[in-house]
């Protein structure tokens, strides 16, 4: 759903780009930092450290923004550099609905399916490229959108620590994973389906 809004981010950074841009910096090292910041928000949320954990789900999502776009300026965009931003983009999803799983706010089976609903939809859109028809960015929740209600989740836990309908906020977040996920996975295989036909 965020997808729409693509192009905006690009002038909020395009001087912190351009920074890059002009020192050369290999974007290989961006989506490197990205996972990093992955795994320390995995800690920190099951640490407790919530505000913490905000801050590196920011960071990953700004590194995860800017290594392609650093990439195309600097004319790097290589299938290697395509190859490593994907895989890295799925630890880092990974590690990042691990840590809402295993905070103390989690509930582990609920995120078993909100994993799913995570690697079900990022292999379609990618998986449409490798039969031809291109990569798939639309549906209900792209990655965008992930990392969005991530923050939102992780944010309104830190002031509100109470339940709702017997839940915590990151709980909740996990069920709309889960829902939203595998909805979006539908929605992109279908599409896929109807392109192949």
């Amino acid at each position: 759903m965020l997808n729409k809004f693509r192009g905006i981010e690009e002038k909020l950074l395009s001087p912190l780009i351009g920074l890059l841009v002009k020192y050369e910096l290999n974007p290989n090292y961006l989506s490197l930092l990205s996972l990093i910041f992955s795994i320390t928000a995995f800690f920190s949320l099951i640490y407790n450290k919530l505000l913490l954990s905000i801050i590196l789900v920011l960071l990953n999502a700004l590194m995860d923004l800017m290594d392609g776009k650093v990439a195309r300026k600097l004319d790097r965009d290589d299938k290697e550099g395509d190859f490593l931003d994907h895989l890295i983009d799925r630890y880092a999803d990974v590690f990042i609905v691990s840590g809402l799983i295993f905070s103390r706010y989690g509930v582990f089976w609920i995120g078993v399916f909100a994993i799913l609903g995570t690697l079900l939809t990022s292999y379609v859109g990618t998986q449409a490229q490798a039969v031809g028809i291109g990569r798939v960015y639309s549906g209900l929740l792209g990655r965008a959108d992930r990392l969005v209600l991530i923050i939102s989740g992780i944010g309104l836990n830190a002031l509100f620590k109470g339940k709702i309908l017997g839940f915590h906020f990151i709980t909740w977040v996990l069920i709309l994973l889960s829902i939203l996920g595998i909805c979006t996975f539908l929605q992109r295989t279908n599409w896929v389906l109807r392109q192949l036909n």
